[in-house]
């Protein structure tokens, strides 16, 4: 709650210099790729430790919950994955527009 109050602050509320933002931005950036693996861990040990069961640890369960389970798994860490690399890549981020370069 603490690192969106700080965003909010720093970069919708229209009177916080460009200074301020961009010295503000790399630790937000971190901060929040740092709360985020923390996210990806917790429910990762979390939704195995709730699916795990006699027929889930052999793959034979009757209703499949086990690979609806698995694919859930699976699919927050791709999303992880995609998220690190579009906010890790320095060739990616957001270029200034016209409007900031003049306020600079």
């Amino acid at each position: 709650m603490k690192l969106f109050i700080a965003g909010f602050v720093n970069y919708a509320f229209p009177k916080t210099s460009p200074k301020v933002r961009a010295g503000f931005m790399p630790w937000h950036t971190k901060f929040g790729m740092f709360l985020m693996t923390l996210a990806v861990i917790q429910v990762s040990i979390g939704q195995k430790y709730i699916s795990i069961g006699p027929c889930e640890a052999s793959l034979s369960c009757d209703n499949h919950l086990d690979f609806i389970h698995n694919f859930a798994v699976l699919s927050i860490i791709l999303y992880y994955i995609l998220i690190l690399v579009l906010v890790g890549k320095p060739e990616w981020k957001r270029r200034q527009t016209i409007d900031e370069r003049k306020h600079d």
